[in-house]
């Protein structure tokens, strides 16, 4: 009975190939950006968004400020991987949405 166990518990349930079917490496993030894999991007965006959302929103932002940011950022990680190889000591994730903080201050600034 789902009641018995707690949400950990459950999570360690599911069948490996549920949860990892669902995470990417930073390199395979990089190559589905080249390559415009659209269930990558689309995976990075539903992963994102609503924590990028609530930041840029905290932070005077609207949803249209959200979008604008998010659809810059992709486009600054797209140009710079097709100059040059990227190297993370983070997640992708995490590199993703300090893009989108710098770009949402800038645009603050101005």
């Amino acid at each position: 009975m789902i009641d018995d166990f707690s949400i950990s518990e459950l999570f360690l349930l599911l069948p490996r190939k549920t949860f990892y079917s669902f995470m990417y490496t930073n390199d395979e993030i990089f190559d589905g950006l080249i390559k415009n894999n659209q269930t990558i991007i689309r995976r990075v965006y539903q992963k994102q968004y609503a924590l990028i959302s609530g930041w840029i929103k905290r932070n005077s932002g609207t949803l249209e400020d959200t979008n604008d940011i998010i659809q810059e950022a992709f486009l600054i990680v797209i140009r710079k991987l097709k100059v040059e190889k990227i190297e993370l000591g983070c997640n992708f994730y995490t590199y993703f949405f300090s893009i989108c903080k710098h770009l949402w201050f800038r645009e603050l600034r101005h």
